[in-house]
């Protein structure tokens, strides 16, 4: 899987000392079946772990034609590609970083939110985010989580 020469193995694993390749993770298909959002790296030229810092791009594929359209490039520890219900928005998590919202036709994506959330989920008319939030997560032992719901109905005109 790739674009141009860029190409990504998904049947390396990702502790193999020989896998210098790019990788692709965190797909969702978007609700009307047409796309496939998610993240990938172009091959980095480094071994095993070490190529965990390359950063991210976010992709959408057709999933009929494989064609792929990069629509934000540069991102670091993203995952959880959330499509909205009407096709129009994709909200991710930046680890560390927060909640971002972007349109599927591509722009620069913009923070909804700073808190470290975990996952996501859009309402079913798409006027609201929830996601969940560790109450500490530097902490190993507390298991304890938060739910939030966010209003994003104004943000995702």
């Amino acid at each position: 899987m790739g674009e141009g020469k860029n190409k990504w193995r998904l049947d390396e694993e990702l502790h193999s000392d020989d896998c210098t390749g790019g990788r692709a993770d965190s797909p969702a298909w978007s609700p009307n079946g047409k796309r496939i959002a998610f993240f990938a790296s172009s091959p980095s030229g480094k071994e095993g772990f070490s190529r965990l810092n390359k950063p991210w791009d976010l992709y959408l594929m057709d999933p009929e034609t494989l064609e792929l359209e990069k629509i934000v490039k540069g991102v670091s520890s993203a995952h959880s590609p959330t499509w909205s219900p009407n096709n129009q928005w994709i909200a991710y998590i930046e680890e560390g970083m927060g909640i971002l919202l972007v349109s599927a036709k591509g722009g620069k994506p913009k923070y909804i939110s700073k808190m470290p959330a975990q996952e996501l989920a859009w309402s079913p008319n798409g006027d609201e985010l929830a996601f969940r939030v560790q109450s500490d997560p530097s902490s190993i032992e507390d298991f304890s989580s938060k739910i939030f719901i966010m209003d994003v109905s104004e943000l995702s005109k």
